[in-house]
């Protein structure tokens, strides 16, 4: 369905998947065609990048559909919060 973002996934040419609501993440989770797929983005220890959500409830439903988010924004008024707490993230790992 979408070879170049699922290539990007498989291949850990990302730096983080940033979700913005629970819609992105379903149709994420849809997107994956394989469960390696899925494990190395949401599940395996060893994935290559970050789980990003815009705040605690997108974070909430990704969690109840098996993502490990690694990243949430505290300040969710507006994406420079999200930004910022990407920034914070990457700077600390």
């Amino acid at each position: 369905l979408y070879p170049v973002e699922l290539n990007l996934v498989r291949n850990g040419d990302i730096d983080a998947i940033a979700f913005s609501s629970t819609a992105e993440v379903s149709a994420f989770l849809q997107m994956v065609e394989e469960s390696k797929d899925y494990q190395n983005c949401a599940i395996c220890e060893s994935r290559r990048y970050a789980i990003a959500c815009f705040g605690p409830y997108t974070a909430a439903n990704a969690h109840d559909l098996g993502l490990k988010v690694d990243i949430v924004a505290e300040d969710f008024s507006s994406f420079k919060g999200f930004a910022k707490a990407m920034g914070e993230f990457f700077s600390a790992n």
